[in-house]
């Protein structure tokens, strides 16, 4: 009778390889994980608003209001903490505790102070940036 086993190198690599793919996996863009539309009802009637007509999300009024380009506002069941986890980090970005703004999004940036940032957005909305997050801001804007 032959016996069925695997050399110890066999089992090596198999690990080697089963490593990699995990790392893989882990560090690979999958543009599936982020939203690509979101869903909202008015009344009897849901709207399909595809992620690249979002301007922003600001939560306001415990609500949190999308605005579209096209300056229409929709209430989404979704947190501003969940909704950074949903959108792709390429094209969203988390102004400050009460807004996060598409790349597309900005008219205008002021500089107020060394440490203070002013955006201006489409729609004629200002926010100003956390100052905890001027730097990734910039690096943000780089990329």
């Amino acid at each position: 009778m032959a016996k069925n086993y695997r050399s110890r190198y066999d089992t090596k690599i198999i690990v080697i390889l089963a490593t990699i793919l995990q790392n893989d996996a882990k560090t690979a863009h999958n543009p599936a994980q982020h939203k690509s539309r979101f869903f909202t009802q008015i009344n009897h009637s849901i709207f399909c608003i595809p992620v690249e007509e979002v301007l922003c999300f600001i939560f306001e009024d415990g609500a949190t209001i999308l605005t579209t380009t096209s300056g229409r506002n929709y209430i989404v069941k979704y947190s501003l903490e969940s909704l950074e986890t949903l959108l792709d980090p390429q094209y969203f970005f988390r102004i400050n505790r009460r807004c996060i703004a598409n790349i597309d999004s900005f008219k205008k940036i002021n500089i107020l102070s060394k440490s203070r940032i002013e955006l201006v957005l489409r729609n004629g909305s200002k926010e100003i940036l956390s100052r905890s997050k001027n730097a990734a801001f910039k690096t943000w804007l780089d990329c």
